[in-house]
């Protein structure tokens, strides 16, 4: 040390320490500024009272280097709360922070959070981190409102499945929407609610997980002969295929198809739990229509012409349709039935041929455009006139609607708006339904459009790119249902007024309005879509003479 140039109270202070004189040797280094010497030689020797005793006007941070090696020397001896305690009283908050948590010290960590500055952002949020894993959400609350960390009291409702909570912070902060549905939608698969999660997805902004969801629910409900649920996917499909075809409108051809298969697998459920189950809710008639509806269509997945055929066949010999069960059954013939049906259609078709080659007028439907009875096997358009049928979606009757478009030099809003105009004096002259020739293209121009009675009209709007479709009640007065928020707009006219016609304001599918009133109260929502209706008129309170004339209006919220 003398050969190093160090100072002789330097060297003399070693002497002492190594004698043992621990208390001059201290002296001495602090008298000659080296307490960092002092510190060392304390600690090294585990001697803290003495060292905190001689060191108790040293500098802060000389006090804070002794408080941390005291808490070093605590950890290593395995006193771990008093090493927490130390680095606490050096304000080393970080590290007392990590040991606490690291031994499940709550209420030091309660105590130390007390303590803490609540600049000291990342230690507090450490904290709040630990009491989320504990399920103290309260502490972690106040805790993350202390320094206005709304994400991670948002993640922490999450964490703990608090949705109701999470989409009120929501709803205060819409930028953190898409950051709540998500973990919604994944909590909502891994529970089986796949609708649910589809919807969730999408509010998320993930259109595609929302679409993959959807065509996978699809495929499950047809693949376990869930068609009513089949349906149901399909349509919400059409709707999404429909909503981006605005952009892409290459899409419409999907939208056509899924609502086609909808409407098909909607039909079909009945018809196949006939075939399989010895009751059915639906009224032989009401099977008997949607068989017929179900024949001229194209073939579409897991849906047996079989079991279609063979519906018809049966029901069509006893209501007397023996023209329809022959030519059922000869078609039956040409495909392969169930080895368990083989002979029941065998004997059916010996035995239809001992009766007439005829069908029971009153299950001939009839087309409301040109008054032509059509055989029942002919299609779902009128074989006279080439004019679509308008079916009821409960019994599948055909409705007295018929379709009509616009002028070429009239755009919607100003049919709409013509349409919509006082009525005139009424007068069938004016009508040009009256005066329609076979096969001659629904077209009218302003005029016409003005003699139309605006209760006769149904009305469905749907959105770009499709355009609007215009629909005249061939019976008058018929009720008509208007939607604030359509989408594709169609336009019908009714023709017959004893009739009660109800429309969904989601899915525009035409009901009785018998049938579509019995349906919403029963369920609650339209049968086709499931969309929740709401009567936005008083109806209810009118006398029952009134009540056949009146307009009902529905308002519809999705689910």
């Amino acid at each position: 040390m003398k050969a190093k140039g160090e100072l002789k109270e330097l060297m003399l202070a070693h002497i002492y320490a190594y004698n043992k004189r621990f208390r001059e040797a201290a002296v001495l280094f602090q008298e000659h500024g080296y307490e960092q010497r002092s510190l060392d030689m304390f600690t090294d020797l585990r001697m803290f009272d003495q060292a905190q005793e001689l060191l108790s006007k040293a500098s802060t941070e000389t006090q804070r280097a002794l408080l941390r090696k005291k808490a070093d020397w605590a950890e290593n001896s395995n006193d771990l709360r008093t090493a927490a305690d130390m680095l606490i009283a050096s304000g080393d908050f970080d590290k007392a922070i990590t040991l606490m948590i690291n031994n499940d010290w709550l209420d030091m960590i309660v105590n130390a959070m007390r303590k803490l500055d609540r600049s000291d952002v990342e230690t507090l949020r450490k904290i709040g981190a630990y009491l989320v894993r504990k399920q103290e959400y309260t502490l972690a609350t106040q805790l993350f409102t202390s320094i206005n960390d709304i994400k991670s009291i948002l993640n922490m409702h999450i964490t703990a499945e608090q949705w109701d909570d999470a989409f009120a912070i929501a709803q205060r902060h819409p930028k953190f929407t898409k950051e709540v549905y998500l973990p919604y939608a994944r909590w909502l698969a891994e529970r089986d609610r796949f609708e649910e999660a589809q919807q969730a997805y999408h509010k998320a902004g993930h259109d595609a997980e929302a679409f993959h969801v959807l065509a996978q629910l699809t495929e499950n409900a047809v693949n376990e002969s869930r068609f009513k649920d089949a349906g149901y996917y399909n349509w919400l499909l059409g709707m999404q295929f429909l909503e981006r075809a605005g952009d892409e409108p290459k899409l419409i051809p999907k939208y056509e198809l899924a609502f086609r298969k909808a409407d098909c697998y909607y039909a079909y459920e009945p018809v196949f739990k006939y075939m399989i189950e010895p009751f059915t809710s639906k009224t032989p008639d009401t099977l008997f229509n949607m068989a017929r509806f179900l024949a001229f269509g194209d073939p579409v997945d897991k849906i047996s012409k079989v079991s279609i055929l063979y519906t018809l066949a049966k029901l069509g010999r006893n209501f007397g349709a023996y023209k329809t069960a022959r030519t059922a059954l000869e078609q039956l013939r040409l495909l392969r039935a169930p080895p368990q049906y083989e002979s029941l259609i065998d004997i059916a078709t010996v035995e239809i041929r001992a009766k007439p080659y005829t069908d029971a007028e009153e299950f001939m439907p009839m087309c409301y455009r040109c008054g032509t009875s059509n055989p029942i096997m002919g299609g779902n358009q009128c074989v006279h006139c080439d004019t679509p049928f308008v079916y009821s979606f409960a019994t599948f009757e055909v409705l007295p609607l018929v379709e009509f478009h616009i002028s070429d030099n009239l755009s919607e809003e100003e049919a709409i708006g013509l349409l919509q105009a006082e009525p005139p004096m009424h007068d069938d002259s004016n009508n040009p339904f009256k005066k329609l020739k076979k096969r001659q293209e629904l077209k009218l121009n302003q005029d016409e459009l003005l003699s139309l009675e605006t209760s006769h009209v149904f009305i469905c709007k749907w959105m770009p790119p499709l355009k609007t479709r215009f629909y005249y009640n061939m019976i008058s007065e018929i009720s008509i249902a208007k939607c604030p928020a359509c989408h594709k707009t169609r336009f019908y006219y009714n023709m017959i007024s004893e009739i009660s016609i109800a429309k969904c304001p989601a899915c525009h599918k035409m009901f009785h309005m018998d049938d579509f009133e019995m349906a919403v109260l029963q369920e609650g929502y339209c049968p086709f879509c499931r969309t929740k209706q709401e009567r936005e008129d008083k109806s209810y309170l009118l006398d029952d003479e009134d009540e056949d004339h009146k307009t009902s209006t529905y308002s519809s919220s999705y689910i």
